[in-house]
């Protein structure tokens, strides 16, 4: 999986370096007893030491270059954080959402042709529910045109996928991939996420969520035998691991922690795909 870096800065879909914690208040933010703006300004020197630090590694390594995204020294990269306007490009490339527009490239474009506007779905019903409900804080999806791409995708993927159709929560992982790729790429890379078989468990979305309960049975044995001291705790407090780990497996930690930290989860995540030399 060898392709050329672009001569020019990557393109992305919104202008983190103008824009503050990628758009999103800090005040819906995972904001704790209002520290959380402050942890950030705190913080900020830090981390745009550490973005610039990246920006310099990937173009003294990696600009105009052919780019092994399986190579130790790619993952290393990604490992110590992807510089945000980089991060579209890499994982989509990385998830191998690259591979699957090459071998379908039409996809997506026929999914978008022959869905009938007319013939309202159940699942196309969930997604106009829920796209003014998708980040409303967020500066890229005050706009109109990006509410209407994001309900391309997911309806899309509802037609692409009829066995699940549409969850609630993919409106925020497609909303996440869409902020930092275009509406195509976005599609392609929501289809790996969901369905291929090294990221998310392919019945985590099902109707029933028994993928979403079977994952937290299985954190919750891991705890027992791991942390025991907490999972006690939890216990004697009546505390069910459902109760606060829905967003950790359905929402990739996003409206867990402050949005850059969760965007390094995901930096993370994309590299599962290749776990065998991680």
């Amino acid at each position: 999986m060898s392709t050329k870096s672009p001569s020019s800065p990557i393109s992305y879909m919104v202008n983190f370096q103008d824009l503050a914690n990628y758009g999103f208040s800090l005040v819906e933010d995972v904001n704790i007893d209002g520290h959380l703006p402050k942890m950030c300004d705190d913080y900020k020197p830090t981390l745009d030491k550490n973005i610039e630090a990246q920006r310099q590694v990937y173009k003294n390594k990696f600009e105009n270059k052919s780019i092994d995204y399986k190579s130790k020294v790619m993952k290393t990269f990604c490992r110590n954080g992807i510089p945000p306007e980089l991060r579209g490009e890499l994982w989509f490339h990385i998830s191998g959402a690259d591979k699957l527009k090459q071998e379908s490239p039409t996809l997506y474009s026929d999914l978008k042709k022959n869905h009938n506007s007319k013939e309202v779905s159940e699942a196309v019903k969930q997604i106009d529910n829920d796209i003014d409900r998708t980040f409303p804080e967020q500066v890229f999806y005050a706009l109109d045109e990006s509410k209407t791409a994001l309900r391309n995708i997911l309806v899309a993927y509802s037609l692409y996928n009829k066995q699940v159709g549409y969850c609630q929560s993919m409106n925020f992982l497609a909303a996440i991939l869409h902020i930092h790729m275009g509406e195509e790429n976005a599609f392609y890379t929501l289809v790996q996420m969901l369905k291929h078989q090294s990221y998310l468990p392919p019945t985590l979305f099902d109707p029933t969520l028994d993928g979403l309960y079977c994952e937290t049975f299985v954190l919750d044995k891991l705890a027992e035998k791991r942390l025991s001291k907490i999972y006690l705790h939890l216990k004697k407090l009546d505390i069910n691991f459902v109760l606060f780990t829905t967003k950790w497996f359905m929402l990739l930690y996003i409206n867990v922690f402050p949005m850059e930290t969760s965007l390094r989860i995901w930096d993370y995540f994309f590299l599962r795909r290749l776990q065998g030399s991680i």
